[in-house]
């Protein structure tokens, strides 16, 4: 496995491979969190980037993730990427909230169906069944017609400022490679890990 001074090198290196696998969504990533009660959890996100040092992804901050992260913001991030031997990317660090205007600025770009289901849910709270959500959708699809949705106050991004990154990759007989870039007084540090 080649090894890079930075693991932003490595770690868009290996994205822009995944991104190119036809019918593949190289973005889906499983993230977890653990909240007040230390039960971790997990769920697949979407990556949206690199920006201000770290990951992006987006979400309803009132979600569970969200009430999550707003307890105890120390979150992982795992990449897995079948078709390139099994490769696979873990990110741990810390979450934080994105400045409001990225938030409006990626929600504006979205499509306004999107927009819509973004502002009118009420992200991990119990429903009545999903035929009344999908009435309610539909209402407010008529009543917003052409009009642009603003990003709602409950939505926006988040950025994972990573302190380690495990790249691996899946060999024959689990002889599997394993490369770990720890953060340790501002400086990356590199070892390999035994399968």
């Amino acid at each position: 496995m080649q090894e890079f001074k930075d693991p932003f090198d490595h770690f868009v290196e290996w994205y822009d491979e995944a991104d190119k696998i036809d019918n593949f969504d190289a973005s889906a990533v499983a993230l977890a969190t653990t909240g007040r009660s230390g039960q971790p959890t997990a769920r697949m996100v979407l990556y949206k980037g690199l920006c201000l040092s770290g990951l992006s992804f987006y979400t309803h901050y009132d979600s569970r993730k969200g009430r999550d992260i707003a307890f105890n913001n120390k979150v992982a991030m795992l990449f897995y990427w079948q078709p390139l031997d099994n490769r696979q990317i873990r990110i741990e660090g810390s979450a934080h909230e994105m400045p409001r205007e990225f938030s409006e600025h990626y929600f504006a770009s979205r499509p306004s169906l999107s927009q819509l289901s973004s502002s009118i849910s009420n992200q991990s709270r119990t429903i009545s069944s999903y035929h009344d959500l999908q009435e309610q959708f539909e209402q407010e699809a008529k009543t917003h017609g052409d009009q642009p949705i603003p990003c709602p106050k409950h939505w926006g991004g988040y950025v994972l400022c990573p302190i380690r990154f495990e790249f691996f990759i899946g060999r024959q007989h689990r002889l599997n490679e394993r490369l770990v870039y720890k953060l340790v007084d501002y400086s990356w540090q590199l070892e390999y890990l035994s399968p």
